[in-house]
């Protein structure tokens, strides 16, 4: 089985991350990780204490679709119970929205498709 990892970090202040182009072969994608943190090291974790965490998926590159369990307050990124944005179908890109994030002025995050 194939599986492709896309590995991303940044600052939350540009307001997006947009993965590199994913295998058109695979089906499957997930947010697998996304940790949030409060220095440019990514060495001190944090927990946001607003905003929103929007994910979306592209077959074309110019139109995004909500992928499910796609949306979600920033503060509940670390909870067990929230179901971790996930797709099925052609995707050759995803892009994660930081809303209002506060708290926070980084992230890491790991998406997977297989």
């Amino acid at each position: 089985m194939t599986v492709q990892i896309i590995e991303l970090s940044g600052d939350i202040a540009n307001g997006a991350a947009i993965t590199k182009m994913m295998s058109k072969d695979l089906t499957q994608f997930e947010l697998a990780s996304l940790l949030f943190y409060s220095d440019a090291n990514l060495s001190v974790k944090v927990t946001p204490t607003n905003g929103e965490v929007k994910v979306f998926g592209t077959a074309d590159g110019q139109v995004w679709s909500s992928v499910d369990s796609g949306v979600f307050a920033a503060v509940d990124v670390y909870s067990a119970d929230r179901t971790k944005p996930n797709a099925f179908g052609f995707m050759t890109r995803a892009k994660v929205e930081f809303v209002g994030v506060q708290g926070a002025t980084h992230y890491k995050l790991i998406v997977w498709r297989k």
